[in-house]
């Protein structure tokens, strides 16, 4: 596992490294950006690469490998992904970038086992998937929810979006109570109201 780990988040770096190049800025729906507009949190990126590490990795290393063998299992892998594209050459130059990784993976089945495979999937999205969420958390204001213990569960949380607003809630907070997320301006202290 530790070996699939390291080897998922350096390949990670080789391809965001490759991501960046001037030469995929015209790439029509950019992935990241469809990341972006999903709005996802760290741990919502961390838990997707979990279930497509875990999920493609048992499809394809256990299943559809066994018959089809490394090479086409790898390459059927990332044409599913979209990225050997014969309209969309960046398209396909991502993909020749990510096959080598697959294919790596794929070899490493029958020395390292499953869990070396699912480790590295996991490694690889997890890095990517923070890097383009963190890309896209750079805005002005971000919500903050305090919890008011004095109405019911379901109107547990009001979100703060403004610094003013914030600041108008002059109730100090209960040592013992915590905000759900820490506000990324650190002149701005969690307050429950």
């Amino acid at each position: 596992i530790v070996y699939g780990l390291q080897f998922g988040v350096f390949y990670a770096f080789i391809a965001y490294l490759f991501m960046k190049a001037p030469f995929f800025d015209k790439v029509p729906v950019k992935v990241n950006n469809l990341v972006q507009n999903m709005k996802l949190s760290v741990f919502d990126g961390l838990f997707l690469s979990l279930c497509a590490g875990i999920g493609e990795e048992f499809l394809f290393r256990q299943g559809i490998q066994s018959f089809t063998g490394v090479i086409i299992t790898s390459i059927l892998f990332v044409a599913l992904h979209g990225y050997l594209n014969p309209f969309n050459l960046r398209f396909s130059v991502y993909g020749l970038i990510v096959l080598p990784f697959i294919l790596l993976i794929s070899y490493g089945l029958d020395s390292f086992g499953i869990w070396f495979c699912i480790a590295a999937h996991f490694a690889y999205d997890a890095v990517l998937f923070t890097f383009m969420i963190k890309e896209g958390t750079l805005i002005t204001a971000t919500p903050i929810p305090f919890i008011n213990p004095q109405k019911s569960p379901a109107d547990n949380v009001k979100i703060i979006t403004s610094k003013e607003e914030f600041e108008s809630t002059n109730i100090p907070p209960k040592t013992h109570e915590k905000a759900a997320i820490e506000p990324t301006d650190k002149s701005i202290s969690p307050r429950i109201i």
